[in-house]
């Protein structure tokens, strides 16, 4: 299964990070509003899984998500090129409303 954010393809969702790949990638953290899924955050790390568990933001993610929850998305990289992950998560940042994290 996928996700197409901002015109990226991303895999998931899955609802535990422990199902997200430790590969360097971009996480997104999406939620359902209105039967609509909705971005709250989107980030990245060296490793997708341990980025995600030990994420800054995880009590905004339970804040903004409640009461049905989130799930993530990943898309992960080949490379570990930080430069390549941080001008990824800004491009989906410029071109979608990301509440969390701005």
């Amino acid at each position: 299964m996928s996700m197409t954010l901002a015109g990226y393809e991303f895999e998931g969702p899955v609802m535990n990070s422990s199902d997200l790949d430790p590969l360097p990638g971009v996480f997104a953290v999406i939620t359902v509003w209105d039967t609509s899924p909705v971005l709250i955050d989107v980030d990245s790390g060296a490793n997708t899984r341990e980025s995600v568990k030990r994420h800054p933001r995880k009590r905004v993610w339970r804040r903004l998500s409640k009461p049905v929850g989130h799930v993530f998305v990943a898309r992960y990289q080949n490379t570990d090129d930080k430069k390549q992950r941080e001008a990824l998560v800004n491009d989906i940042r410029r071109t979608m409303d990301v509440p969390c994290g701005n």
